[in-house]
């Protein structure tokens, strides 16, 4: 389950943020998640519900996950491809040169804050 541990590392943008701005209260994260992740909303969100408590300024916290498409390219071809259709092998010339080149992170895409 490493949906916990993308949970720990935007806990440590948002308490940075809290102890920066002195926000009153966080309200809403709107996050971008490549689909490459392999993230389970639920379990995702379970895991940011048990750590939420921690602050008062986030204990009623909502987060708005939306997946975005992961894109690869192959670094002989130049081929792009969805990387749900095929993880890294090429679909134009066969071979396992490839990288992600968008839809690859967790992004926090704004907050709605008090």
């Amino acid at each position: 389950m490493h949906e916990l541990s993308l949970v720990m590392s935007l806990w440590d943008i948002v308490n940075q943020e809290l102890d920066e701005k002195k926000y009153k209260k966080i309200e809403k994260i709107y996050l971008s998640a490549g689909e490459s992740l392999g993230i389970i909303n639920e379990f995702f969100e379970t895991s940011f519900d048990a750590v939420k408590s921690e602050r008062p300024e986030t204990k009623d916290t909502k987060v708005v996950l939306t997946t975005e498409k992961s894109i690869v390219r192959c670094n002989n071809c130049q081929e792009q491809w969805n990387y749900i259709d095929s993880w890294y092998l090429c679909p134009k010339c066969g071979l396992a040169d490839s990288e992600i080149i968008s839809g690859k992170g967790l992004n926090i895409s704004s907050m709605d804050v008090e």
